[in-house]
């Protein structure tokens, strides 16, 4: 079994902490996100299709705020 170490002083672990608050089910979606590519960093996850999936609708957020 791994562990994944999350630094609560990185500037976008905040930003998404704080992001709970007005949008919690898109804060999910970037907090799965950023597990999904440490998995992958990680060599433990080789499906992408989710990952993908997943990008492109936190890109579409992003460019319709």
């Amino acid at each position: 079994m791994n562990d994944l170490e999350i630094n609560p002083d990185n500037e976008i672990i905040k930003k998404i902490a704080s992001l709970r608050a007005t949008d919690e089910e898109f804060a999910k979606e970037l907090s799965e996100q950023i597990f999904d590519n440490a998995t992958i960093l990680a060599g433990l996850n080789t499906d992408v299709k989710k990952l993908v999936s997943r990008m492109n609708k936190i890109i579409e957020y992003a460019i319709n705020k």
